[in-house]
């Protein structure tokens, strides 16, 4: 869903999508490393995109063992509209017009508010916050502050 997000952002479409994943290597685990790749009719619908990955997902997933990484790569970018509808399996106008919806209200009130049902209704794992480094260049909220005793 972010990435077609970002390809929304930028104006561009995706024509080659692949799933990368892989076990950790340092745990025990066995190891399992698998890459499954697809090219499609180029889109920046995020229900497009998620429908593939998944179908990919399928093909390499093993169900015994515990994944530690996996992602979606998105490539062969081209700007937004570049090449005719004909083989489409949605309609572009219907696409771009719940996409811009989509976008709208994530950007009002918080990205991932409003989200494909495909991605889930809960979360199941959270970023690690406590090791992001400080973003002093970014948020002034951030500045190292020398104070005086």
């Amino acid at each position: 869903t972010r990435a077609a997000e970002k390809l929304r952002e930028e104006g561009l479409e995706a024509a080659h999508l692949s799933v990368p994943m892989q076990t950790n290597p340092h745990d025990g685990d066995p190891w399992y490393a698998k890459h499954a790749a697809v090219t499609i009719v180029p889109t920046s619908d995020a229900k497009d995109l998620i429908r593939h990955a998944t179908e990919l997902g399928r093909t390499i997933w093993i169900p015994r063992y515990r994944y530690f990484k996996a992602g979606v790569i998105l490539s062969d970018l081209r700007p937004a509209g570049s090449q005719g509808r004909m083989f489409a399996s949605r309609n572009p106008s219907q696409s771009a017009a719940v996409m811009a919806a989509l976008d709208a209200v994530n950007a009002r009130f918080g990205s991932g508010t409003l989200r494909p049902g495909s991605t889930g209704l809960k979360r199941t794992w959270s970023p690690r916050q406590s090791l992001l480094s400080a973003r002093y260049t970014t948020r002034l909220e951030e500045i190292v502050r020398a104070t005086s005793w």
